[in-house]
This record gives C-alpha cells, sequence and structure tokens, in this order.
C-alpha cells in the first residue's frame, strides 16, 4: 500500500500477510500522519484492524506535524515536532477505541512527547 495513498481497504493488506509468511516480515511501519489524514481517521480503522490481525506490530515513526505553526527546520522538527505527532497520534488511537476494536493490535511508539522532554530536562 502506498504511503500516499488515502483510499485504503483492507484487501490491500493481503500482500502484508504474503510479506510475513514468504519473506519473514516481523512488522509494518507506519507514518504518524499519511497524506494529511492521522490515523484515527475512519478510512484507516479497517486497515489497522487487520495488521491487528495479523499479528505483526505497527512502529509508529514520526513525521512532521500536519500543523507546522512556530516550528521552522529540522533543528525544531526532530526535538519538537516529531515527538508532538507521535504522541498525538498515539493519543489518538488510544482515544478512538481502536484498540479496545482490535485489542490484538501492537503499536510501538518510541517517539513520544514524555520521553523527550524527560531527556531534555536531564
Amino acid at each position: 500500500m502506498p504511503a500516499t495513498s488515502t483510499s485504503v481497504r483492507s484487501d490491500h493488506c493481503c500482500g502484508n500477510r504474503l510479506l510475513k509468511l514468504l519473506l519473514g516480515f516481523k512488522g509494518i511501519q507506519v507514518f504518524s500522519n499519511v497524506s494529511n489524514q492521522l490515523l484515527d481517521s475512519a478510512e484507516f480503522a479497517p486497515v489497522l484492524k487487520h495488521i491487528g490481525m495479523l499479528g505483526v506490530p505497527i512502529h509508529l515513526h514520526p513525521a512532521i506535524p500536519l500543523n507546522r505553526v512556530g516550528l521552522e527546520g529540522a533543528s525544531q522538527f526532530l526535538p519538537l515536532g516529531f515527538p508532538y505527532d507521535t504522541s498525538l497520534s498515539t493519543f489518538r488511537l488510544i482515544q478512538s477505541g481502536l484498540l479496545d476494536e482490535a485489542p490484538d493490535l501492537k503499536l510501538i511508539a518510541f517517539a513520544i512527547a514524555v520521553a523527550e522532554f524527560l531527556s531534555l530536562a536531564a
């Protein structure tokens, strides 16, 4: 499934099952926002649920936030924008109820704001 696709359906994930079985892939990486859409958008729910059924984790990779007001360049995107966008996406996925609807969905969210701010404070 192209990362820029906004018309996603669960049958696009058939290739993911093949990749897991034949090539031994252990997970899937997804950006924290795709094509100006947050991951809790209704169109992504069938795909995320299907990934949960496959039993592979999703690595939530940071992306440049959709709202970039005040962020100027990599020196601000990396320490502030990426953790913000990953935290927002993680929080919205939890609040959306998707993790309750798809209890097998495993989400790996490394660059979250709490960890980032704690490391900056140290």
